[in-house]
């Protein structure tokens, strides 16, 4: 059958067409190390199926099943995954710069040492997942839910997080200098060492979160005022 589809995609490439793969059944068939560039998988079943080393940049996966599959060190660079299911999927080392991945699913997804600058990932459910070693520079996130989700050692600087739930999530180590964290959901977040600095925590709930040296220069906090440097977690709290 992939021999089938690779003809399918030459072929559309030599009328200079687009190659349309929508709403197909693709479960667990292998595609590593092929050039998928621009390809429409719209609506496709593409759970379980191996996209490893692939180039899917500017493909258009909307609404496309990706449960389970993997898409390490894939090239995803400007293409379309909005409404997505993600459930599991490993993208790990991949480039998912000027992704738009807007309302997918992502529960346990896994994003270690990705590369994400300037995505727009708003209203997604990532719930446990594993953003370990990224950049996520510039990632809007608005509204996306990101609870016991690991952020360790990421770069999160200038993102738009505001509405973001990441109750329980682990920023340690985590740059998120001039990010928008209003009304973003902290609590019991591990925020140990994390820099912080000129983000905007406007009515942010940092209920029981680990700030533990964590940075503070010239942050907006919850309650709206500024403050430049705090030494400790007991002179964040008693700024109240």
């Amino acid at each position: 059958m992939i021999l089938k589809i690779k003809n399918e995609i030459m072929e559309a490439r030599e009328r200079s067409e687009r190659p349309i793969l929508s709403y197909r059944d693709l479960r667990e068939l292998d595609f590593s190390d092929m050039n998928l560039n621009v390809v429409d998988f719209s609506g496709s079943d593409l759970s379980g199926a191996n996209l490893s080393g692939s180039d899917l940049s500017y493909a258009t996966l909307n609404g496309t099943i990706l449960n389970k599959a993997n898409l390490s060190w894939t090239n995803l660079s400007s293409s379309h995954l909005n409404k997505a299911e993600l459930e599991g999927t490993d993208f790990s080392n991949s480039d998912l710069s000027a992704i738009s991945m807007k309302s997918a699913e992502g529960q346990r997804a896994i994003f270690h040492s990705v590369y994400m600058r300037a995505a727009d990932i708003a209203r997604c459910d990532f719930n446990d997942a594993i953003f370990t070693n990224c950049n996520l520079n510039g990632v809007r996130a608005i509204s996306s839910n990101f609870t016991n989700a690991n952020f360790k050692n990421s770069l999160l600087e200038s993102c738009n997080l505001s509405g973001a739930i990441l109750q329980n999530a682990i920023l340690k180590d985590a740059s998120l200098i001039n990010s928008d964290l209003t009304r973003a959901n902290l609590s019991r977040a591990e925020l140990e060492k994390a820099d912080l600095s000129k983000a905007d925590l406007w009515q942010a709930i940092l209920f029981e979160a680990n700030i533990s040296k964590a940075k503070f220069n010239n942050t907006i906090l919850p309650n709206g005022k500024k403050k430049s440097l705090f030494n400790s977690p007991k002179a964040f709290l008693n700024y109240f």
